[in-house]
C-alpha cells in the first residue's frame, strides 16, 4: 500500500558522509518508477506482535513526513498471529516471520522479492541463528545467499543489511556477528546492486530498548527505524517541499449579512510553480486569482451555512486543496430536514425504509436523494447529509467531502472519498463479506457520545446483518469495533476542524456500520446509536 505523499524522485547519488556503521553507497541505478517499494524483511523483530509499535511504523512517518513516496511491500500484514500493532495508521505490508533463521529466509527470498517487485530490501537476521546456537560463520554464509536470492528476483536490488540488535547475555556473540555482517556487505556491494550495512547495535540498551532481552521495547523500535531512515533519507534524495495551501479570509465561524461582498484570501507555500488559485464555495468556484497574494472579492453569496475552501493548481495538472472554512451568511433559515442520498428513491430498500422512518421519529424531515448527477448543493438547507450503503459510490465520489454539513456515511466505500480513511479496499474500508454476518459490536470508548451509554460486548443486530467497517486516524473517536477484529472499527466519528486521514473534517463526520438491509434488523441498542450517531452530528 503507498502513500499518499507529493511524489519524490529516485537520484544517482554518492553518499559522501560515512555514517556510523555504513559502507560508503556507491552510485545507483537509476529506476524508472517514482514510488519506491520497500521490503521489509526478517523475523520477529521485523514482524512484532499484538501491541508492538513495530519499527515499520515509526520509519513509514518518517518517510511520510520527508515527503517521500514509498510502498511498504510484503505477503504479510499487520503483526503476529491476529492481533493488531499499538499504533495501526502505517503502510503495515511486510515480510517478517518470526522464528525464523537467515538459512530459513534463503528458501523464500526470491520469491518474496519477486513477489512484491522489491527495490530495495530492509533484512534484519540473525538473532534466531544466535539463539538457537548456530555459529556466526554458518549465519554469514547463509546470509550471503539471502543477498544472492534477492538479486535473482532484482539484479539491481539496493539491499540494507542490519548489523542486528543486542541480545542480552550474548553481546560478545553478536558483535562477532555484526563484524562479520559489515565485512559481508562491503565485499558483496557493487555498483549495480548496493548492500549497505545499517548498525542497529550501537547505543541500543539491551536495558531499556528490549522488553525480554531480545524484543525491541517502544524506544528500541523508535531507534531501528531512525537507523534505516538515516541511510534511506541519503538513498531517495532529497524531495522539493511540497505545496501547501490555506485559506486565511475570511475566518473559520465568520458572519457576513446578506448581499456582502466577502473577500477571499488563500496563502501558498512550497516550491512547486502554481499557476492559479480557485476559490470555492461548497465545491463550486466562485472565482480566481493567477498571482500572489491570491485573492478574490466575492459578491452574491446566497444565505445559508458555506464550506469555503482554495484549490492551488500546480503547473502541469496536480491541484491542492486547503482545509475547508465553515461561514454563515444572512440569516439561514433553521431546518430539520435531513437529506439522505440513495442508490434508487423509486426502489427503496427495508433497511433504508426504517431509516427513513427512524429519522422522522426523532423530528426531522427528510429528503430523499438519487446518487446519480447527485451535486454539493443537494444538501443546501438541510441540517444533515446521511449516505446509504445502497449508492455506488462511483457516482459520489468527493461530491460531499468539503460540505460544511454533518455526514454520516453509511457507505463504507465512501470513507476514503469523505477523507476519513484510507483508499485501500479491505484494508483502510470494507464489509463483513459473504456469510461473515454479525450481531454484536463493542465498544471501545464508552464515555463518548456515539456509544450512546453502551460499553462491553453488545448486540445491535438480530439476526445477523453484514457491517460496515472502517480503519480511520487517531485522531477520530474511536468507539466501536467489530468483535474479534479490533482494528476495523464500525462506530468513529471526527470532530469538526479534525485532522482526518485526508484533509480536515468541514464538519462533523461519522462512519457508521449500518449495511443497506442491517436497519431492517436493528435491536434497541443498535438503533440507541444510531440515535446518538444524529443527535452527536448535527450538534447535540
Amino acid at each position: 500500500m503507498r502513500a499518499r505523499v507529493n511524489r519524490g524522485r529516485w537520484s544517482r547519488i554518492v553518499v559522501s558522509a560515512l555514517l556510523v556503521g555504513l559502507t560508503v553507497v556507491p552510485t545507483l541505478p537509476a529506476i524508472g518508477q517514482e514510488t519506491i517499494r520497500i521490503l521489509p524483511l526478517g523475523d520477529s523483530i521485523t514482524e512484532g506482535k499484538k501491541g508492538d509499535a513495530t519499527y515499520r511504523y515509526f520509519l513509514w512517518h518518517h518517510l511520510l513526513n520527508a515527503g517521500h513516496d514509498v510502498d511498504f511491500v510484503g505477503s504479510m500484514n499487520g503483526v503476529k498471529g491476529t492481533g493488531v500493532p499499538k499504533y495501526p495508521d502505517f503502510d503495515q505490508d511486510h515480510e517478517g516471520h518470526s522464528g525464523w533463521t537467515a538459512n530459513q529466509m534463503a528458501k523464500y527470498a526470491k520469491t518474496f522479492a519477486q513477489q512484491a517487485s522489491a527495490q530495495i530490501v530492509l533484512v534484519h537476521l540473525g538473532t534466531n541463528d544466535v539463539l538457537k546456537g548456530q555459529t556466526n560463520a554458518s549465519t554469514r554464509s547463509d546470509l550471503e545467499t539471502v543477498i544472492s536470492q534477492l538479486r535473482l528476483a532484482n539484479p539491481q536490488m539496493v539491499i540494507l543489511l542490519a548489523e542486528i540488535i543486542p541480545i542480552a547475555g550474548k553481546e560478545a556473540q553478536v558483535q562477532e556477528l555484526n563484524a562479520l555482517i559489515r565485512s559481508l556487505a562491503t565485499e558483496t556491494n557493487t555498483t549495480s546492486s548496493s548492500v549497505i550495512a545499517v548498525d542497529h547495535y550501537t547505543d541500543f540498551n539491551a536495558n531499556t530498548d528490549l522488553y525480554d532481552g531480545i524484543h525491541p521495547s517502544e524506544s528500541g523500535y523508535d531507534k531501528i527505524a531512525d537507523r534505516w531512515f538515516d541511510v534511506l533519507g541519503g538513498l531517495l534524495g532529497e524531495v522539493s517541499s511540497p505545496t501547501t495551501v490555506t485559506l486565511t479570509e475570511p475566518t473559520a465561524g465568520a458572519s457576513f449579512p446578506s448581499g456582502s461582498s466577502i473577500l477571499l484570501k488563500a496563502s501558498v507555500g512550497g516550491e512547486q510553480l502554481v499557476t492559479k488559485v480557485v476559490f470555492l464555495a461548497d465545491g463550486v468556484p466562485v472565482g480566481e486569482d493567477t498571482t500572489s497574494p491570491y485573492e478574490f472579492s466575492w459578491s452574491g453569496a446566497s444565505d445559508g451555512q458555506l464550506a469555503l475552501n482554495a484549490d492551488a493548481h500546480e503547473q502541469g495538472s496536480a491541484i491542492v486543496s486547503s482545509p475547508a472554512v465553515s461561514i454563515t451568511v444572512g440569516n439561514p433559515p433553521v431546518s430539520s430536514e435531513v437529506l439522505v442520498v440513495v442508490g434508487d428513491p423509486a426502489n427503496i430498500g427495508s433497511g433504508e425504509a426504517r431509516v427513513i422512518e427512524r429519522l422522522a421519529f426523532l423530528g426531522f424531515t427528510v429528503a430523499v436523494a438519487d446518487d446519480k448527477g447527485i451535486t454539493a448543493g443537494a444538501a443546501s438547507g438541510k441540517v444533515l447529509v446521511m449516505i446509504s450503503a445502497s449508492v455506488d459510490s462511483g457516482k459520489i465520489g468527493t461530491t460531499f467531502t468539503g460540505t460544511a454539513l454533518p455526514v454520516i456515511a453509511l457507505a463504507g466505500e465512501l470513507f476514503d472519498d469523505l477523507g476519513m480513511t484510507g483508499a485501500a479496499s479491505g484494508v483502510d474500508y470494507g464489509e463483513t463479506a459473504g456469510t461473515d454476518k454479525r450481531k454484536t459490536l463493542v465498544i471501545t470508548a464508552s464515555t463518548h457520545p456515539l456509544a450512546s451509554g453502551l460499553s462491553g460486548t453488545v448486540t445491535v443486530s438480530d439476526p445477523a446483518s453484514k457491517f460496515m467497517w472502517g480503519l480511520p486516524a487517531s485522531s477520530a473517536a474511536l468507539v466501536a469495533t467489530l468483535e474479534n477484529d479490533p482494528a476495523k472499527y464500525a462506530v468513529f466519528g471526527y470532530e469538526s476542524g479534525t485532522a482526518m486521514v485526508s484533509g480536515f473534517a468541514p464538519a462533523r463526520r461519522v462512519g457508521l456500520f449500518l449495511h443497506e438491509k442491517t436497519a431492517s434488523t436493528l435491536t434497541a441498542a443498535g438503533w440507541s446509536i444510531f440515535d446518538s450517531a444524529v443527535q452527536w452530528a448535527t450538534g447535540g
